[in-house]
């Protein structure tokens, strides 16, 4: 993160999937406006706290519930979008919706994120809420109407003791730019 927002100026930036709000932190505390928005009750909760704790809740607006309800909602110029774990979220339809939505971000808005991807599969007992995994190729293919800045494919590799022991899942990492309109 801190190599992202250094190459841009600060402005307004959506955290889709926020969870506990780490990178929304880090971007209030280096004066962005942060809009951060997850469905998970407890991470909101616990994104309210950090906020508050460290005097940033004027910073960053807090929505707990759907992306895609959210981004149908939003008017903003957004200059930068987070989708750090979301995408594996989401079903084919809803991803699609985001997407399209980010194609129509301000030329020149970063689009950045992660995702597991489906070459490494999933542990059977890794008991994780629906996920729906896509080939890394899938993701670059939908990711193409974008400048591309930063594409990685690697695999991360974890343990969920006592009820998953070690195990690897495939992941992306990408960095994207809305291209200016010609």
């Amino acid at each position: 993160m801190p190599a992202l927002v250094r190459e841009i100026s600060a402005g307004i930036a959506y955290d889709l999937g926020a969870g506990e709000g780490r990178n929304a932190i880090y971007l209030a505390r280096n004066g962005w406006k942060v809009f951060a928005v997850d469905s998970d009750r407890t991470a909101i909760e616990r994104l309210k706290r950090s906020a508050l704790r460290e005097g940033l809740q004027d910073r960053i607006s807090i929505t707990q519930g759907d992306a895609n309800e959210f981004l149908r909602r939003s008017i903003l110029p957004v200059d930068l979008v987070l989708l750090y774990g979301l995408p594996h979220c989401l079903s084919g339809r809803s991803f699609g919706k985001l997407i399209e939505w980010c194609a129509c971000v301000k030329p020149g808005a970063i689009v950045a994120g992660s995702a597991l991807t489906a070459e490494a599969g999933m542990p059977s007992n890794h008991m994780t809420g629906r996920l729906y995994l896509r080939k890394a190729a899938v993701y670059r293919r939908q990711f193409s109407r974008f400048k591309e800045l930063l594409w990685q494919e690697g695999e991360i590799h974890e343990s969920h003791e006592p009820l998953v022991g070690k195990h690897v899942h495939s992941a992306i990492w990408f960095v994207c730019r809305r291209e200016r309109n010609e």
